[in-house]
């Protein structure tokens, strides 16, 4: 069965690798020819020639709007941790978390496709390759994007205060193939945005539902075997944001690092919600375990004022499954409910280096008490200090973060401290 497994992964990986180079042959042949790409300082040039006034500031807002065009972005986290969890020795680390590439074709004024390979830690992974259509207060987008659920999930990691996202992000979806739609309002202060996803995921995440665990928190669908083939994800969410926002999922980076603090007053507030179908099968005649469905809703508010910026998220994913129950040979409907919140608060000392606190908690199941961590505990806590310094001119940021966690064990079970410090370098073009 290892073996079967092991084969699935390699055939996985080839067929990823052939995409990335199929894309990367494509993309370079419309470099060529439509977009006409060339590798040096583009900014720099138009700068030069501004400064020798030979262009005014109009004719290089035109070139740069010119279409088609190419963007290339990207980032590079390098992290150190040192850890002590339930009682092991302490394990120091020191890896290349994440690399990426973002790849932004602007095909014209409103078509555009974005294209984002990434490697870290696991097997190279495809994170967005989708295709978006925007119109001033309409934009559709087709592909694997992310499903608009949560607030930490919606940020780009190179702006995340902490170096690790909150417990809430747990049950989000994070990205899936699927279609969606936002509409902005109010001078993009009010969005909204809702689509279809699908989410037959990888049955390994599954696998651990047998013996009450969770391995993967971000489960929500059924996929068992044959079972859970098309099944669709819905979701929504509404956002305000006093100050106004232009989309979910903006790839600029040439924001500035602290763009948390920019010294004036503002405010946010999101709701969002999903669910998926159910199998509605029980699945006693092969003695599997499986999702039957899922619904989920979270909340969030945030303000920027002066030197502080803080949030506060609740997140609530209820879980419909069929436990397998050996002694009967049959499969019994289980209800589950996890819940999540997170409250965060960062300050600017003083230049560049700003402090930032975070309590978050997580309950693998506040209801039937069935579902446990992957150590057997009822509740993950944690407390989260850190420092983050950005060098601006280099597109650099440094964080130091220290985390420590506090599991909550069934009665009569103890369980012992665990703790975390983490340094993260991360630079972004």
């Amino acid at each position: 069965m290892e073996g079967i497994r092991n084969m699935e992964k390699v055939c996985n990986f080839r067929m990823l690798l052939r995409v990335f180079i199929a894309f990367i042959v494509i993309a370079t042949c419309l470099a060529q020819t439509a977009f006409a790409l060339d590798l040096y300082n583009y900014d720099e040039l138009l700068s030069k020639l501004r400064k020798n006034h030979l262009l005014q500031d109009k004719d290089i807002a035109e070139i740069k709007s010119s279409y088609p065009n190419l963007e290339i972005l990207g980032s590079l986290q390098l992290q150190y941790s040192t850890t002590k969890d339930f009682g092991a020795d302490r394990i120091s680390d020191l890896y290349l978390r994440r690399v990426n590439l973002t790849i932004v074709g602007n095909v014209s004024e409103k078509a555009s496709f974005v294209f984002q390979p990434e490697y870290g830690r696991g097997e190279p992974s495809i994170k967005d390759a989708y295709f978006a259509y925007k119109r001033p207060t309409v934009e559709m987008i087709a592909g694997n994007h992310l499903v608009p659920f949560g607030a930490d999930t919606l940020k780009n990691d190179i702006y995340l205060p902490f170096v690790e996202r909150n417990l809430a992000s747990r049950i989000s979806p994070d990205r899936l193939p699927g279609a969606s739609i936002t509409a902005r309002m109010l001078n993009s202060k009010l969005l909204v945005q809702a689509g279809v996803w699908n989410g037959n995921l990888n049955s390994n995440a599954e696998a651990n539902l047998i013996n009450n665990i969770l391995a993967d928190n971000q489960v929500f669908s059924a996929s068992s075997g044959t079972t859970g083939s098309n099944i669709l994800v819905q979701a929504v969410r509404i956002g305000f944001y006093s100050k106004g926002r232009d989309d979910f999922y903006s790839q600029d980076h040439e924001q500035d690092g602290e763009e948390n603090f920019n010294g004036g007053k503002s405010f946010g507030v999101g709701l969002s919600y999903y669910t998926s179908a159910s199998v509605n099968k029980n699945l006693a005649a092969n003695g599997l375990t499986g999702l039957n469905g899922a619904k989920a809703y979270e909340g969030d508010l945030s303000f920027r004022l002066w030197r502080f910026t803080g949030e506060v998220e609740y997140a609530k994913r209820t879980l419909d499954w069929w436990q397998y129950n050996f002694a009967q040979t049959t499969s019994v409907a289980v209800g589950s409910e996890q819940t999540s919140s997170s409250a965060q608060l960062s300050c600017l000392l003083i230049g560049n280096l700003s402090l930032s606190v975070r309590q978050d908690d997580f309950a693998y199941d506040s209801k039937g008490k069935v579902l446990k961590g992957t150590h057997g505990q009822d509740k993950d806590k944690s407390m989260t200090a850190g420092l983050n310094y950005y060098f601006k001119e280099q597109h650099t940021k440094i964080q130091a973060n220290y985390v420590k966690k506090d599991e909550l064990m069934p009665a009569g079970t103890s369980a012992s401290k665990s703790s975390a410090a983490l340094v993260q370098v991360t630079t972004f073009f």
